[in-house]
């Protein structure tokens, strides 16, 4: 090997150094023989990343959730000051095919960490919805889809599992899977609001503004799940406190702010197209 070549492999391997690092990029590997866990689960390999379990369809999959379950962890830790539990995770990107049981396991987990019943909480999706001026989504079959492929659920272990491992495992969609899901409601709101070319073209700021926060609003309901999983049935835990945990989580989502800047950016986007009357609402109550 000349030294012109020993130079560029040693450039090529400090560049290769300094991508793994500048991308925070985690280990991650699939398990090859079977140890506590079922190698597959849910159509699912099982995956390791430092130390977190994963059942997903590729290693960036697994390696993403892996980060949010970790992340998620230490949140837990830093608010309650206890220890996290051992928690199973599953991940669902957007080349992964509709599963139902997964799309259930949202709505599902809802139940089980509010501990209010699945038709209760349904209705009360179908009467926000509404109140929002979105009636009739929940007739559109790809939109309802949507909507539940955005919810992280929760679902049983499968068994035998490790005496560590917690019974419940919870769903993450992957953010290509939410931002599929979040374009499927934005064209269903578009085309039932009749909307013309030009209009869509000069709402796409406001899009934009709305997609970042529903990623953040996401990642916080994210959030809220696996806290509550790691706070469900814990000794000295009422699920008044669960509860609490979890609204706790949800506030810091900015949810309020997404409004206001949603509502002040289409307002100015009004005042500045000559098509619109003064009567016309893009979103009529």
């Amino acid at each position: 090997m000349t030294p012109r070549t020993r130079s560029l492999d040693s450039i090529l391997s400090l560049v290769a150094i300094l991508l793994l690092f500048s991308t925070g990029c985690r280990q991650v590997e699939r398990i090859e023989e079977r140890r506590d866990l079922p190698l597959r689960a849910w159509n699912r390999d099982l995956y390791n990343s430092e130390g977190v379990q994963v059942y997903a369809t590729t290693s960036r999959a697994a390696r993403e959730v892996a980060q949010k379950a970790e992340d998620a962890a230490k949140l837990f830790q830093r608010k309650t000051g206890e220890e996290p539990r051992q928690i199973l995770f599953v991940a669902v990107s957007n080349a992964d095919p509709i599963d139902e049981e997964l799309l259930n396991a949202g709505i599902q987990g809802l139940s089980r960490i509010s501990g209010k019943p699945i038709p209760t909480l349904q209705e009360s999706m179908k009467k926000e919805a509404q109140r929002k001026g979105t009636k009739g989504i929940e007739d559109n079959d790809k939109v309802v889809q949507a909507m539940l492929s955005m919810i992280p659920g929760i679902l049983e272990s499968p068994t035998p599992r490790p005496p560590m491992l917690w019974k419940d495992a919870v769903v993450i969609p992957t953010a290509t899977r939410v931002n599929a899901a979040v374009d499927e409601i934005l064209l269903f709101l578009m085309e039932k609001e009749d909307m013309s070319t030009l209009q869509r073209i000069l709402l796409t700021p406001v899009v934009a503004i709305a997609k970042r926060y529903v990623s953040k609003i996401l990642n916080s309901v994210q959030d809220a799940i696996i806290l509550g999983v790691h706070a469900q049935g814990r000794e000295g835990w009422s699920q008044e406190r669960v509860e609490q945990l979890i609204k706790e989580t949800l506030e810091e989502s900015g949810f309020e702010q997404l409004g206001a800047d949603i509502t002040n950016r289409t307002k100015e986007i009004r005042q500045s197209n000559p098509e619109n009357t003064a009567d016309e609402d893009i979103n009529p109550e």
